[in-house]
This record gives structure tokens, sequence and C-alpha cells, in this order.
């Protein structure tokens, strides 16, 4: 699927792309709130600015994705596994992120207030800079990586 196709289909009122395939796709500045990207394969994608809030991207990959000031209010990112991923200036408040695994990913000036972050993993090469964790759940980190 490319970005065009996605495009008219969510214009059009769909919402559900469950493993859609948008490697390095630029999805910059999107409106695509509400929309389903389970297991979607989202590497090198550029959400730029994107609004993604009340997403679904349960397990989804975002390997080397970039999230520069992207807005995932609400969203469920339930066991995406993020590689050198790049949150800067994003905007998680109230996202579901539990389970997740965090790998050489930078959080940079990022809103996680009230995230859940129950059993997430956490590598020791994650930088945290200036992220507002007020309020987010840290119960049950894991030492080693869900998968």
């Amino acid at each position: 699927m490319d970005v065009g196709e996605l495009g008219d289909r969510y214009a059009k009122g769909e919402r559900d792309f469950t493993e859609a395939f948008l490697m390095g796709a630029d999805l910059s500045y999107a409106n695509l709130a509400g929309i389903n990207l389970s297991r979607a394969n989202l590497e090198r994608a550029d959400l730029t600015g994107a609004n993604l809030n009340r997403a679904t991207l349960r397990e989804a990959r975002l390997t080397q994705a970039i999230l520069r000031r992207s807005s995932l209010v609400e969203a469920d990112l339930r066991g995406v596994n993020c590689l050198d991923t790049g949150f800067i200036e994003t905007d998680l408040r109230g996202a579901n992120l539990e389970g997740a695994s965090f790998v050489e990913t930078t959080f940079s000036k990022v809103n996680l207030q009230g995230a859940n972050l129950r059993g997430t993993f956490w590598g020791d090469d994650v930088v945290l800079e200036e992220v507002n964790l007020t309020g987010a759940i840290w119960e049950e980190i894991v030492e080693q990586p869900l998968r």
C-alpha cells in the first residue's frame, strides 16, 4: 500500500489498516486520528507532525521512525517495537505503551503525562531529555526485551 492509497481510503472513512506495509512512508503532517495500524510496518516512516490521536498502533514496527512534533494523545501503542526511533517534541499524553520495547530510542521534550508504561523494556541506550512523566504508570519495567 502506498501513502496515496492510504490517504484516499482514510478520507473515505476507512480506519482499519492492520498489518499495512508502510516502510519508509512519508506521513508527515498527515491527519490520521483514530486510525488502526496494528502490526503495521512503519520502519523508517516519517511521522513528523502527524496527528495520530486515539490511533491504534499495537505491535507496530517503528524501527528508525521519526516522530517529531507528532501527536499520539491517548494512542494505543501496546507492544510497539522501537529501535533507533526518535520521539522529539512528541505528545504521548495518556498513551498506552504497555509492553513496548525501546532500544537506541530518543525521547526529547516528550509529554508522557498519564501514560501507561507497564511492562515496557528500556534499553541502556535510551535517551530521556526533558520528558514529562507526571502521573505516568511505571510498574513492572522489564529488564529484557519482550521479543
